[in-house]
Formats: structure tokens, C-alpha cells, sequence
């Protein structure tokens, strides 16, 4: 019964992953003067949210606008949790209303706990990102392809090993042996997680150990075993003892979903519904990941918890972190490899597209911003959805979570309302890979409707050619501006961006969602790339 039950949601993505997010990510420091050449560490950065209530506040309007049951945010500055809030109720449409002391799963963002992990172990020597698998798990026996696989590989989704990605476009036999016949052989975490590297170091590789990256949950479980044996302890206890207790993060809890019967009134996962509502989750809902799986994805906690630890991250990389020295995490935080979208998923996330490039760290994500790295991460079982970010430039950390699998948008819009520092990430001109001008300009255009939402007009009619200029001057921007807002309500974020290109110029439309409705503003661009026309009307 089991087995059919988990086939009747064909395509759960067992863990979205980390990297997505990042390559689609495109920052936009809206509070510079000067946007190409002030460096983001000689900004004095603001937030744009500054209390808890304002934050609730914002969040019940994002839970209603992405239709989340529930959502919890925090911000991170200056060493301290800035502003932290909960919105929504544990099941959609009714429940009880969440607040900060409730868990929600992380998904995927584990991850770069279990590479924490590794890095403090490589610090004490216990281990090194050369290490091999065979000298890491010399009781394993395993085919000849996998015995000169680095732990560095292995953390890059390098090795070959089984993907465990997609429950219906994977071999069924592998997963039941992965998620059915080994944890029901075996109740020690520690035990499945030998078991499951036993199967899979047996099995041929995926694709040749060392060269393409394809991503990899089991690699990740692997890993957690391989903290197992160079400890003496489950990966569990590891993880309590060297990085929950240490930074006070008391409610984090390993395996499982939140909400159960012991615990039910937590936030319950939902399945998104296409035109529909979300689908809570029951409190024994089948649908639940193997404990061997808690390396890959395993952690729920509350929004507090979450902030400390990116707060830990954030301040490592200033040199005054709790758990290691500034080197090692800037280890962790360096890119390692860049790859595609399209190499690394066996399918292509909605949004993203195959040559989208993604920059890989050791757990996370990493963009380049006018030469400062942001790191950040998301993930998701399917029920929930996790984001994190880290941007030392300017001293700035996100955390947040729904408890549904589609709220990747709705974070994003958070992240922009609380810091200004994010377009939305599903349109396509934010990636990456972006290289074409029209792709360009379309970055561009996005940017300039940023400097309206901070109130920078002054800076936005720079970009008008001589006629613009001269008939929108920066009051009369100002005021078109207001009186839109006066109309549609606040502006929310971006929605997407389209280019055509007519007649010698490029029209490039960015669709915002304010308050009331959504928005075309239209932006034709010269030859020379300056704004020669705007349009500002209903989307459609």
C-alpha cells in the first residue's frame, strides 16, 4: 500500500536543491547612488523592513498574494537578528496561526550544514577534501570508478553516484530498494546509511566519476556516513554537538516532517495544486523521507534557529564566526566549480532553463556581484520551501520558509520588501548566463524600475537620452511615479521581463505587481542603450 501511495504523487522532487536559486539570483543593491561604481562595502546599508509587526504585516499579504498557508522570515545585521516574523496558519485555510517558536522544514539547505560538517573535520584534521572514498569508508567495498573519488568531488556532485532526484523519471527498482527495502531492514540511521553506500558504490556510475556534476542525494547521505566513521558518532549526534548546541539553535530537530501526531499542531506541509489550493499534508502522510535521507535534507526548525545559522555564516566570513576560523569558511564559501542547469537536474526546473550556468560551493550557491560573492541556498521536499542568503558586502543574511513547495516566489518577494537586494528570480533575464545585449538591457531595464521603488529618480532619468530627459525631468518622474502608487497601491516586485526589438530600438516590458494589479513598464532603449521612450500601463 505504501509503494502505491508514494507513486500517486508522481514527480515530488525529492529535494529541489541548492543551486537554482543562485543562478537565477541578480542582485540589486537598491540604495546606490552610484550603481557602477560604488563598491557594495562603502554602502551604508539600510533595511527596508525595521520592525517585527511590519514584517507580520508584509508577510500575511505575501501568504495571500502566492496563496502560502504559512511563511517565516528573518533578517541579519550586525551580528544580531534584525527583524524575525511569522505569518499564515499551520494548515491552509484554517489551523492555528503560526508564530516564530513553530518549525518548518529546510529541504536541501542541510545541506551546507553537512558541509560545515565537513569543513570543521578537514580543520581538525580528521579529514581532508582529497581524502578518497576508499580511505574514508576502507570496510566498503566498491567498484574500481569510485575508489579515487575526493570527498571534494563527492560535495560537488562529481562522483557518479545514484542522483535520487525524481521518484518517476528514475530507476524504480533503485528507489525502492533506497527508499523502502533499507530503512525497513534497518532502524539505526547510521546502519542505513552504510547500507545505502554499500548499494550505491556497488552500482555503476552514473556518468564518469570526476568529470560532469550531476546532483546527487545519496553522495549527500554519503557524506553524512562518512562524518559517521571519522567521529565515532551518528551524523545526528555530530550535528547536535558540533553545530545546533554551539549556536543555541534548541528546537532543531532531525527526520520527519513537523507536524505529526505527537506534535500536531506544527505547520503541515502542503502539495501545490495548479489553479487550485494548496493540499496539506496528513499527520501521517506517507510521503516521508528515509532517516538515511537527514544529510541531504533532513532539518526542520524555527525561524530563530535559522537565522542563527546563517548568522553564524555571515559572521565566519567577517572573521569572528563561533564554529570556525575565517579561512575555513571562506573555504566553504568559495566557488568550486561552475556547471549547467542542464548537466547537474535531470529535469529543468520552471525556473530556470538548461544553460542557465550555476556556480557551486561546498553546500552552497554562488554569485558574483561587482566582485563580492553572495552566497545562498534553497530547497524543498516538495511540501515546504527554504531560502537562505548570505551577503557579507554588506553585512546582510537572510532566512526564510512556507510550508508549501511553491513558495520559492513569494521568499523572493520577501527578500526584495525586507532588503531591496532582489529582482524576481523567475524571469529568465536574470540568470546567470545571461550574455546577449538584449539580455543586457533587459537586466538593465530591471534595475532602473528598482531605483523608482526606492525613490531614486534622480538616478533613474540618467539613463533617459537628450528628449527623455528633458521631458521627464526628475520631479515629474517622481510624480508619475506617486500617482501610479496612489493608484495600484505599493509596489510589490518583479514578475517577469520581455525584449522585441522594432525598428532599430529594443522595447524591453518588466511586469511588476503592485498591491491592486499588475504592471507593463515599457522602456525602449537607443542604439547607445539610453531609455528614448516609457510606457507605464495595466499587464496584459
Amino acid at each position: 500500500m505504501k509503494k502505491r501511495i508514494l507513486w500517486l504523487v508522481p514527480g515530488i522532487i525529492l529535494i529541489l536543491g541548492i543551486t537554482i536559486f543562485v543562478t537565477i539570483f541578480t542582485i540589486n543593491n537598491i540604495h546606490k547612488k552610484e550603481r557602477n561604481t560604488v563598491n557594495d562595502n562603502q554602502v551604508n546599508w539600510q533595511p527596508l523592513i525595521t520592525s517585527d509587526d511590519e514584517l507580520q504585516q508584509t508577510l500575511a499579504q505575501l501568504c495571500a498574494r502566492y496563496q502560502q498557508p504559512a511563511m517565516a522570515c528573518a533578517l541579519v545585521n550586525n551580528n544580531r537578528i534584525l527583524v524575525q516574523a511569522a505569518a499564515g496558519n499551520t494548515v491552509y485555510g484554517q489551523g492555528q496561526p503560526v508564530d516564530i517558536d513553530m518549525r518548518f522544514h529546510i529541504g536541501s539547505t542541510t545541506k551546507s550544514m553537512t558541509a560545515l560538517l565537513i569543513q570543521m573535520l578537514v580543520s581538525e584534521g580528521k579529514l581532508s577534501y582529497e581524502t578518497t572514498l576508499e580511505q574514508a569508508l576502507p570496510d566498503i567495498p566498491m567498484r574500481e570508478e569510485y575508489r579515487h573519488v575526493s570527498i571534494s568531488n563527492l560535495l560537488l556532485s562529481k562522483a557518479g553516484i545514484i542522483p535520487f532526484q525524481r521518484s518517476d523519471i528514475e530507476d524504480p527498482a533503485v528507489f525502492q530498494k533506497l527508499w523502502y527495502d533499507i530503512p525497513a531492514a534497518f532502524d539505526n540511521l547510521s546502519e542505513q546509511r552504510h547500507q545505502v553506500a554499500c548499494f550505491a558504490l556497488d552500482t555503476p556510475p552514473f556518468n564518469q566519476p570526476g568529470t560532469q556534476a550531476v546532483y546527487s542525494n545519496v553522495g549527500w547521505a554519503i557524506a553524512g556516513h562518512i562524518i559517521e566513521e571519522a567521529v565515532g558518532k551518528s551524523f545526528e549526534t555530530v550535528l547536535q554537538e558540533k553545530i545546533f548546541q554551539p549556536l543555541g539553535m534548541s528546537s532543531a530537530r532531525l527526520g520527519g516532517w513537523p507536524a505529526s501526531e505527537s506534535e500536531p499542531g506544527q505547520p503541515r506541509g502542503h502539495y501545490p495544486v495548479t489553479g487550485g489550493s494548496p493540499m496539506p499534508q496528513d499527520l501521517v502522510d506517507v510521503y516521508i523521507f528515509p532517516g538515511w535521507m537527514n544529510p541531504s535534507g533532513g532539518v526542520h526548525c524555527t525561524i530563530t534557529d535559522y537565522a542563527l545559522y546563517v548568522m553564524e555564516n555571515l559572521a565566519g566570513l567577517e572573521g569572528h564566526g563561533k564554529l570556525l576560523n575565517k579561512k575555513g569558511y571562506e573555504n566553504i564559501h568559495n566557488i568550486h566549480m561552475t556547471t549547467k542547469v542542464g548537466d547537474m537536474y535531470l529535469y529543468t526546473p520552471p525556473s530556470a532553463q538548461a544553460d542557465d550556468t550555476v556556480n557551486m560551493s561546498y553546500g552552497w550557491g554562488i554569485t558574483t556581484f561587482r566582485g563580492n560573492n553572495l552566497s545562498a541556498a534553497d530547497g524543498s521536499g516538495g511540501t515546504f520551501y527554504a531560502i537562505i542568503m548570505v551577503y557579507p558586502a554588506l553585512d546582510v543574511a537572510f532566512a526564510g520558509f512556507t510550508n508549501c513547495g511553491d513558495g520559492s516566489s513569494a521568499l523572493q518577494e520577501a527578500i526584495f520588501l525586507m532588503t531591496g537586494l532582489a529582482d524576481d528570480p523567475l524571469a529568465a533575464s536574470t540568470a546567470a548566463s545571461t550574455s546577449t545585449p538584449v539580455d543586457s538591457l533587459a537586466e538593465k531595464a530591471q534595475g532602473w524600475v528598482t531605483f523608482l521603488a526606492a525613490g531614486e529618480f534622480g538616478r533613474a532619468v540618467t539613463d533617459f537620452d537628450a528628449t527623455m530627459a528633458a521631458q521627464f525631468p526628475a520631479d515629474r518622474m517622481q510624480a508619475t511615479w506617486d500617482s501610479l502608487v496612489r493608484q495600484v497601491g505599493n509596489f510589490g516586485g518583479i514578475k517577469n521581463t520581455m525584449a522585441v526589438k522594432q525598428d532599430g530600438l529594443d522595447y524591453i516590458t518588466v511586469t511588476c505587481t503592485f498591491q491592486k494589479m499588475a504592471i507593463d513598464i515599457q522602456l525602449a532603449y537607443s542604439p547607445e542603450g539610453k531609455i528614448a521612450g516609457l510606457e507605464i500601463k495595466p499587464a496584459g
